[in-house]
């Protein structure tokens, strides 16, 4: 564990992305912390208004995270054990700053944006920085992208429209000194463990035992608490870099189908299932950034597992060496590109007394079909590329490295 005292923008400097994991209970912050939070920041109301750094110190606390490996976009990756309100309450009242600058000084509020919330990448994407946990991030990822919300009545859009009424007639002036002591003179402690840590004892300690959310957390971490990283990947969400399958080998149930009493026969391999798999792979493939997939979990996060599928790899084995051998020898098969076997990275995981099958994707340095068809990962989904769109894409993306 390292631990050191850090302000906001230090903690959000740079290519940096925070995970809430699923055991991060909703937000819940009421009015009088909210506006706790605002008296400390806001200069007093006869105070002249400044444009220079402000003075007052705020100590914030201690925010634990735990150090993961970095993300395809390049971004270093942490999941949040402790910290996540606080961190959420700070950001939201920088969101209302934001928006009010953004009418006459919007130089300063792109400033802010680019500080806090959005990671650009080469490709012209964006990625957000802060993942709310799964019940706000709707919510937050609306007002970080300016776009409506989608449940107006949702706890952090309650704080958000108090900040903003809160600061409506203040001038610009007024406002630079509530973000010079959000970002600057906001102090804590930031303590990060590595990814051979533990952080059960901590989110334990850290938690109130008389709540019923604290069992809940308790339960749902030690679903992911053998596998952070997965527990992190899972928690983000599906996205431009993450995507989830319920399934690969076998058919998934047709609408309205009643269950059979007696144990099934083992199917063929599903083909609509291994199109899926592979067309997924593909995608991240011709995406400047690769990406993950994940078989075995379904797309709200719970986990199924992929137990099941083994005898469908290999009736002899049933085993996940003949699973992994299966999945391996249809991506090879299936996908032509340049050194397809150098690609990926197929390995077991554990969580809710379930496997899950973890594909790590790297970029391809040539085009990579699957059965003649080109596609690509567009945000959280991947799409086929056709016609003069595909010319494009394959003529930019692919473009040869000029020689020195």
């Amino acid at each position: 564990m390292k631990a050191r005292e850090s302000t906001l923008l230090e903690y959000f400097d740079g290519p940096v992305k925070f995970v809430s994991p699923s055991f991060q209970r909703p937000y819940s912050w009421k009015r009088q912390r909210c506006d706790n939070l605002l008296r400390l920041v806001l200069p007093a109301p006869d105070a002249p208004p400044t444009d220079g750094p402000a003075v007052q110190e705020l100590f914030f606390g201690a925010i634990v995270a735990m150090s993961l490996e970095t993300a395809p976009t390049g971004a270093r990756k942490l999941l949040l054990i402790d910290g996540t309100h606080r961190l959420l309450t700070a950001l939201t009242l920088l969101l209302a700053i934001r928006d009010a600058l953004a009418a006459t000084r919007r130089a300063d509020a792109d400033a802010l944006h680019a500080a806090f919330f959005e990671i650009r990448r080469a490709d012209g994407h964006s990625a957000l920085k802060f993942i709310a946990p799964r019940k706000d991030r709707g919510p937050f990822e609306a007002l970080v992208r300016r776009r409506e919300p989608p449940s107006p009545a949702a706890p952090i859009l309650r704080a958000y429209r108090y900040f903003r009424e809160a600061i409506a007639d203040l001038p610009p002036a007024c406002l630079a000194p509530a973000v010079q002591n959000l970002a600057r003179h906001i102090t804590f402690v930031a303590l990060t463990l590595d990814r051979d840590e533990d952080p059960y004892p901590i989110f334990k300690l850290l938690s109130k035992p008389e709540e019923a959310f604290t069992q809940t957390g308790l339960d749902r971490y030690t679903q992911f608490s053998p596998d952070p990283q997965l527990m992190a990947l899972v928690a983000g969400g599906e996205s431009r870099e993450v995507e989830f399958k319920e399934r690969c080998l076998r058919p998934y149930p047709k609408p309205g189908a009643v269950a059979s009493p007696c144990p099934p026969a083992i199917p063929c391999p599903s083909p609509e299932g291994s199109f899926a798999i592979l067309r997924a792979i593909s995608g991240f493939m011709n995406s400047p950034g690769g990406g993950t997939l994940l078989i075995g979990v379904r797309d709200d996060g719970s986990i199924r597992g992929i137990e099941d599928e083994y005898a469908v790899a290999d009736r002899g084995k049933a085993s996940w060496d003949g699973y992994q051998l299966y999945l391996s020898n249809m991506i090879r098969t299936r996908i032509a590109t340049r050194n397809v076997i150098l690609l990926y990275r197929i390995s077991r995981h554990r969580a809710a007394s379930h496997d899950v099958c973890m594909v790590k994707v790297s970029p391809a340095t040539a085009p990579a079909y699957l059965d003649k068809h080109l596609y690509v990962r567009a945000g959280p989904q991947t799409v086929e590329m056709l016609g003069p769109d595909l010319v494009q894409y394959v003529s930019t993306r692919f473009a040869p490295t000029a020689k020195a």
